[in-house]
């Protein structure tokens, strides 16, 4: 009997190890905040576009290679300047929360991400799960 208890234990032991959550990358309020500044700065006025970033997280949170995955645009605008300038803030904006594995470690994770310029207003959304 005493070796069955203690086998169910080690079961359950080992069950709860693996079943620890893993945090996927997030994005901060410094890097939003930025960005968005830093945005309004190259936009022209009335300018609307939807971009989906695809870009490898370090462990410090550095935004690696932001890589668009998708394009959306009606504009007239040349985008491919402002496309070049936006990947440029976004290589330099402040960091994200790296992913974190069970054990809480930093680890280099995948980030998604939108950014949607409509007419003046900013949005950054997190598309990680």
């Amino acid at each position: 009997m005493k070796k069955n208890v203690v086998l169910i234990f080690i079961i359950f032991l080992s069950q709860s190890i693996w079943a620890q959550s893993y945090k996927s990358p997030a994005i901060t309020t410094a890097f939003a905040d930025s960005l968005k500044n830093q945005i309004t700065k190259i936009i022209p006025k009335g300018y609307t576009i939807r971009l989906s970033y695809r870009s490898e997280v370090s462990t410090e949170g550095k935004l690696l290679k932001p890589l668009i995955t998708r394009q959306f645009s009606e504009e007239s605008f040349d985008n491919n300047a402002i496309i070049q300038k936006l990947r440029s803030l976004i290589k330099e904006a402040p960091a994200w929360n790296p992913a974190r594995d069970a054990s809480n470690n930093a680890i280099p994770s995948m980030a998604l991400f939108d950014v949607e310029i409509n007419k003046g207003n900013i949005s950054i959304i997190n598309k990680t799960q």
